[in-house]
């Protein structure tokens, strides 16, 4: 069991891992009882059951209690799966919470975490990164149009989360997939304090992956407060990205979008589409968009706490090497700002 529960185990073969968790651990209960039944031990053994049955049962409740016959719409953008799902009983999540989603076509005792994006008109929006497991499984039940439905069930919303609305400056990074708990909180701190200074960093390898959070992106873009640059790495195509992307993504007027490819600044203002979905708003988007290049968190973090008024505050979840290049950032600024500098941290892992 220690083997097959390590972390490489267990990300890369979830499913495998589960079962065979579970098919060791009755007979380990088993062999433990008859291995302390007469040495005096046995208040151990049930106490240590009763814990494991409360949890058991506890988050069966949950289950039940969140609707055991909810509908999750679910689409494809890339090599990421947005699942949308309407509980029977809805709970507001707080930013940096998960929940637990048992998609019943697919191994239905399987239960996977999945951070929450958001919760709008009751219900929660997750974006998930496809691998192997679950979400490959997904792929082969999509209509033509990339989407499809489907019976689950959720359990949450679990996990902690930070009061980033009591720091003067918040620094918020993700990489790739780390933009659903990075957004979570940028949804949550927009609008509530105007003399909040929010700058947010994402980095992405192809601009597609815009797609993943378009509506959030939008509602982000319509608060000037906070200022958006998403660096995209790899190699897209920029000006096809420009007239179409951009104006699929963003309210349809008065839009003044900054693109930017390597040190090359080019404000333009993308034409209004016919078809837009968010036709009727609008606003001057805060989105800068850097094709080609890397962000320098490090430079980043030192020029926010060198200039702030307050406590910074950055937040991380996104590769290792982009988390480490922030906490030695933070770290470095500790002993040079008279202000507190606090680091947070999503890893996406249980290790």
């Amino acid at each position: 069991m220690m083997i097959q529960a390590a972390y490489v185990f267990r990300h890369h073969w979830y499913e495998i891992f589960l079962v065979l968790h579970i098919l060791m651990a009755i007979p380990f209960i088993v062999l433990y009882h008859y291995h302390v039944g007469g040495h005096g031990y046995q208040q151990f053994f049930w106490a240590a059951i009763a814990v494991w049955a409360f949890d058991r049962v506890f988050r069966i409740v949950r289950v039940l209690y969140g609707g055991i016959m909810a509908n999750a719409e679910v689409a494809v953008f890339g090599d990421a799966t947005q699942i949308i799902v309407k509980p029977s009983v809805h709970f507001k999540p707080k930013p940096g919470q998960y929940a637990f989603i048992y998609v019943l076509r697919h191994n239905f005792w399987e239960s996977h975490p999945f951070s929450i994006v958001e919760s709008r008109d009751g219900k929660y929006h997750f974006v998930v990164k496809a691998y192997d497991g679950l979400t490959r499984k997904m792929h082969k039940h999509l209509d033509a149009t990339g989407k499809t439905t489907a019976r689950v069930w959720i359990e949450g919303p679990y996990g902690e989360s930070v009061h980033m609305d009591r720091f003067n400056t918040v620094f918020l990074v993700a990489g790739g997939i780390g933009i659903t708990a990075v957004m979570a909180y940028a949804l949550d701190l927009k609008g509530k304090n105007k003399d909040q200074h929010i700058v947010l960093h994402w980095v992405i390898r192809e601009d597609v992956s815009f797609n993943w959070v378009a509506q959030q992106l939008a509602d982000i873009a319509a608060e000037s407060a906070i200022e958006v640059t998403i660096f995209v790495t790899g190699n897209s195509n920029s000006d096809s990205f420009r007239e179409k992307k951009i104006s699929d993504l963003l309210p349809q007027q008065s839009k003044g979008t900054s693109i930017t490819s390597g040190e090359d600044i080019n404000e333009k203002s993308v034409p209004s589409s016919e078809s837009g979905s968010i036709s009727d708003m609008s606003i001057s988007s805060a989105l800068n968009v850097r094709y080609n290049e890397k962000p320098n968190v490090g430079a980043t973090i030192d020029d926010l706490c060198q200039n702030s008024n307050g406590s910074v505050a950055v937040f991380c979840c996104g590769p290792g090497r982009l988390a480490d290049d922030c906490r030695a950032a933070c770290v470095r600024n500790i002993s040079k700002t008279p202000h507190r500098v606090d680091y947070f941290e999503d890893a996406f892992s249980w290790a």
